[in-house]
């Protein structure tokens, strides 16, 4: 049989790597119906900017992108020390991973729904949530 390429609900879900949750559960959705678009920190950058357009290229724009972050996140790290051993490693400047740093995830979530109002088709409905690792609660956020 054949396996449609686009999800069944047209939607984008862009959210952290983090294994403690997955979204498609985590929204109450089943696989299939969204495409998950997973980053560190689930910051949008310019690399899920780009990775949208080409998405929204061969599918159209979709009825809805969700960007969700969460609490407790490993990017916060990066706020301090552990910024400048990945520029180590990377050859990319200390500042860069602090900007991805997630240390506010309603701080952080509230931005990239900001950034991506910017960037996608106008009336493309966006918006935020923050997952919360301790209780499982999910919180609309912008």
């Amino acid at each position: 049989t054949e396996v449609p390429m686009g999800p069944a609900l047209d939607r984008v879900v862009v959210t952290c790597v983090d294994p403690r949750f997955h979204p498609t559960t985590t929204l109450g959705i089943d696989p299939g119906d969204a495409f998950v678009m997973r980053v560190v920190g689930g910051r949008v950058t310019d690399a899920v900017v780009t990775g949208l357009a080409m998405v929204f290229a061969m599918k159209g724009a979709p009825q809805a992108v969700a960007v969700m972050h969460h609490t407790d996140c490993g990017t916060a790290r990066l706020a301090g020390e552990l910024a400048w051993e990945v520029s180590a490693t990377t050859g990319q400047p200390a500042a860069r991973f602090r900007e991805i740093a997630v240390i506010d995830p309603h701080e952080t979530v509230a931005a990239d729904v900001a950034r991506l109002s910017g960037s996608l088709h106008e009336g493309t409905p966006i918006a935020g949530f923050v997952y919360d690792v301790a209780s499982g609660r999910v919180e609309r956020v912008a």
